[in-house]
């Protein structure tokens, strides 16, 4: 009984709260009812030259923003209407509850308390049951799951890291006949690679291999662009990077490189540099801000 005046005692300060908010809804909902048209007569003796449609746009955006606001008002007293049926049901089945207990026949407290306090165990050891059978179900969906996902997980970088290779021979041959190895990316996870050229560390291989790698990205994937500084195509042969500019200009996206010299390459290769600069810089009045930063003012 003591339990059932509790819940009641809580329920009826939810029905109090839900009236008193349903109240203010309706009060708010009879505001928006307002007729936002008006007559300007009176307003055009004194400002005959005033703008009036203005006026009657802000009147209309008024309007659609209080049929808006009635519409929210009306969502909200349905949905409190709605709580208010529910805690009222709850009332009336309590309150019978509460007249059924004060009909039934008198028992010591000591045996209610009793068993109360067994009833109490067993729905203890009832939710312990349940709870150890559900994390073994969970452990076991756990570990299915978990070998899905490295199953999937392998084939995905097996089959990324082939397919880097493999565009990156293709370019490789390109450049060289097939006469040469390519640089090679192996994938040990998500987290951890390994990319190098076989039988080839110097730094000209490392500096192709990357260009290599970032032209194979760019035009396979949704990268937009890519950018090469000098200090990276100084380190190639002269042979090879007229190929690679070749390259660089076969590509459908945008390429950016940075290049300190032109002169001594092939006029194949000075023509694409050419028609593709955008901004040349010298020194005497053509660096990047018509100044060198670094003179000394005599």
């Amino acid at each position: 009984m003591a339990e059932i005046k509790k819940q009641l005692s809580s329920l009826r300060r939810q029905r109090t709260q839900l009236n008193t908010q349903l109240e203010s809804y309706q009060g708010d909902s009879k505001y928006t009812n307002k007729n936002f048209k008006h007559s300007y007569d009176s307003l055009k003796e004194y400002f005959p030259n005033a703008n009036y449609e203005e006026l009657d746009k802000v009147e209309a955006f008024h309007l659609k923003l209080a049929n808006i606001l009635k519409k929210e008002f009306k969502q909200s007293e349905d949905e409190i209407n709605l709580l208010l049926s529910i805690v009222k049901e709850k009332i009336s089945s309590l309150e019978s509850k509460a007249t059924h207990l004060e009909t039934a026949p008198t028992i010591s407290k000591a045996i209610l308390l009793k068993y109360a306090d067994i009833t109490k165990k067993i729905e203890v050891l009832k939710e312990a049951n349940k709870n150890f059978s559900e994390y073994a179900k969970l452990k076991d969906n756990l570990k299915t799951e978990k070998d899905k996902y490295d199953e999937v997980l392998k084939l995905t970088i097996i089959s990324i890291e082939d397919t880097l290779n493999s565009l990156m021979k293709d370019y490789t041959d390109r450049l060289y006949n097939g006469e040469k190895t390519a640089p090679t990316i192996q994938i040990t996870d998500s987290s951890h690679y390994h990319f190098f050229t076989p039988n080839d560390t110097g730094t000209g291989s490392l500096c192709r291999g990357l260009v290599i790698f970032d032209l194979v990205m760019l035009n396979n994937t949704k990268l937009p662009a890519v950018v090469h500084d000098t200090i990276i195509l100084k380190h190639i042969e002269d042979e090879t990077l007229e190929k690679l500019i070749e390259l660089y200009n076969t590509s459908s996206k945008q390429v950016f490189i940075a290049f300190d010299r032109d002169t001594t390459y092939t006029k194949k290769m000075q023509s694409i540099l050419n028609d593709s600069k955008i901004l040349k810089l010298s020194p005497g009045g053509n660096e990047l801000f018509g100044r060198a930063w670094n003179q000394l003012k005599k």
